[in-house]
């Protein structure tokens, strides 16, 4: 049954949550309710889980049986969306050059121009809205 359950869960979870969370990212509040699904789906409402969701997380050959972990595939996606960001070769993402001018935008006008140009050497808080 637990088998059953777990190719469930890597289809329908992750199918139509992971694309998004690609494309857009998926905030906190999001991924821990949808664990909270994913573990209610398993166990079933109102019963005790027998074994712990990390166990299950592992690859099959390790005991587990390999269930989607949203926590860990989101973490995985801002690792491949920081990877192309820094990608300075000439097939430097059209997204990061736009990100670099809002970056630049944002920054305030007195930091030195070499400061300005790296997002990760920043001490100044970005506006996060308007």
């Amino acid at each position: 049954m637990l088998n059953r359950k777990c190719i469930i869960i890597q289809v329908i979870m992750g199918g139509h949550t992971q694309f998004l969370a690609k494309a857009q990212g998926m905030p906190t509040h999001i991924e821990d309710t949808l664990m909270n699904i994913i573990s209610t789906f398993i166990w079933e409402q109102g019963t005790k889980p027998r074994i712990a969701m990390a166990t299950l997380w592992r690859p099959i050959l390790e005991g587990g049986l390999n269930i989607l972990d949203i926590k860990s595939r989101n973490k995985a996606i801002k690792i491949i969306w920081l990877k192309a960001y820094l990608n300075f070769s000439p097939s430097h993402q059209k997204w990061a050059t736009v990100t670099d001018h809002i970056i630049l935008a944002a920054a305030p006008p007195h930091l030195v121009k070499q400061a300005r140009e790296n997002p990760f050497l920043q001490t100044w808080m970005a506006p996060l809205r308007g």
